[in-house]
């Protein structure tokens, strides 16, 4: 709860950063909490497992020791068995973060979306004519929460998709 207390109130704006490391004895500015990036890469992580294990799920491609029979070989079994576990640990995960976007404030930051300002400021970054892309209005510039939400939208979307094959195979 300390992590998402400390995050509200870094949700103030803050000036733009030159990118140079603190000067001695300051304290660099922290953008997130601990917690946040945590589960960043707790996500992508799991993300990363729930791609290969599919890939394997469809299509097995580690049993090469042909020789054990296939009433033996319960190695597909396994690996949809932690495909599982870990779509509930990423929906978890990810209800938590939702949780601490909205408890921390952080939905805020989305109003740059609606600023034409930021939206030319990134555009000319990306295009190469403009040196700073800092946005000093929040955590987020309007293309990369754009990106998150609809991140958002479609991990929900594929959640839900997974639940009901999980429960399709459970029906008796």
């Amino acid at each position: 709860m300390r992590g998402v207390q400390s995050q509200a109130v870094k949700s103030a704006p803050r000036p733009a950063s030159s990118g140079a490391p603190a000067r001695a004895g300051e304290r660099p500015r922290e953008e997130f909490s601990a917690s946040t990036r945590w589960m960043h890469w707790l996500r992508a992580l799991f993300i990363t497992y729930l791609l290969l294990s599919g890939f394997e799920i469809a299509n097995p491609y580690l049993q090469s020791n042909l020789g054990i029979p296939t009433r033996d070989n319960f190695l597909v079994g396994l690996v949809r068995g932690a495909h599982e576990m870990v779509g509930f640990a990423l929906i978890a995960v990810t209800l938590v973060r939702i949780y601490t976007f909205i408890l921390a404030r952080e939905w805020r930051d989305g109003r740059v979306v609606l600023s034409g300002r930021s939206w030319a400021s990134q555009i000319k970054y990306y295009l190469l004519l403009q040196g700073e892309e800092r946005n000093e209005a929040g955590r987020y510039g309007p293309l990369q929460f754009v990106t998150y939400l609809v991140f958002y939208v479609l991990l929900v979307l594929i959640a839900l998709t997974g639940w009901l094959l999980y429960g399709a195979n459970y029906h008796r």
